[in-house]
């Protein structure tokens, strides 16, 4: 039977998290789900709390009025990163939708160690909206290193936006040390990506997936390939796998996802198996 996925969106409901909300309300309307809107109130004495939840619900009155989705807000208290996750795991959301904004109390978390808080912890995929939505993802650029985690991430994808187009990459780096010449080197290094490639589409998972599934294999590095892909081919989405074998986090950014999330040219899927 199908279950509607509920869609949490995080947001200070300010004109800076508006490309984040209206991204929250295509997926939920698109997928028949509910739009979980949480905000996280100031800190401050009851009277004081009182008074911004209120305004808070008017606000996401107007904000949702007319929103063909079930809308349901939820006021928060408390650090928002681990607030956020902790909810969002409660209602076994889909996804959890937050903006890059800066110089707020729920984004400015989100943009810094949240991001990275929320890969962690968070058992469901985070979606980092960046650009303003004007139609639905159409043309989604997966990275994968042919992980557990990467085939999560490829199911989340598919599931999430059945409708787009999606491009399975495998980056490898031919130049790893070897006492063998560079060209043996490089044909080595594609012959091993091929054979993995093989087997991660041959898994049951996605071998009998209504979509047929085909990774291309591109030598370099994964940091400098990817953002030319995404802006050659006017990529939607980025979508990574935040534990994969190498780690695809780590190896494009270092040790912060913000990093990342501020340098690529389009909206992230961080998936976390």
């Amino acid at each position: 039977m199908f279950v509607p996925p509920t869609i949490l969106i995080a947001t200070d409901l300010t004109a800076r998290s508006d490309r984040a909300f209206d991204r929250a309300v295509e997926l939920a309307t698109d997928l028949g789900g509910t739009l979980l809107v949480a905000h996280a109130l100031d800190k401050g004495d009851a009277a004081h709390v009182a008074r911004a939840s209120d305004r808070a619900k008017r606000v996401i009155a107007k904000l949702t009025e007319g929103i063909a989705a079930p809308v349901e807000p939820v006021l928060i208290q408390g650090r928002a990163p681990e607030t956020i996750a902790e909810l969002g795991k409660e209602r076994g959301s889909a996804v959890i939708v937050v903006g890059p904004a800066r110089h707020n109390h729920v984004s400015d978390f989100i943009l810094g160690t949240a991001v990275d808080y929320l890969v962690r912890r968070s058992p469901m995929p985070v979606l980092v909206v960046k650009e303003r939505p004007r139609h639905p993802y159409r043309r989604i650029l997966i990275a994968t290193d042919f992980s557990d985690c990467s085939l999560h991430a490829v199911q989340m994808t598919a599931m999430l936006f059945p409708k787009a187009r999606l491009d399975l990459v495998h980056v490898y780096d031919g130049g790893f040390p070897s006492r063998l010449d560079p060209d043996q080197t490089l044909a080595f290094a594609r012959s091993e990506a091929e054979r993995e490639s093989a087997e991660f589409a041959a898994r049951p998972e996605l071998a009998g997936h209504a979509r047929p599934f085909q990774v291309e294999l591109i030598e370099g590095r994964a940091g400098e390939v990817l953002p030319t892909l995404i802006a050659q081919r006017d990529v939607d989405l980025l979508v990574l796998g935040a534990h994969g074998r190498s780690g695809f986090v780590h190896a494009l950014i270092g040790s912060r996802a913000s990093e990342l999330l501020e340098g690529a040219p389009c909206d992230v899927l961080m998936v976390r198996n």
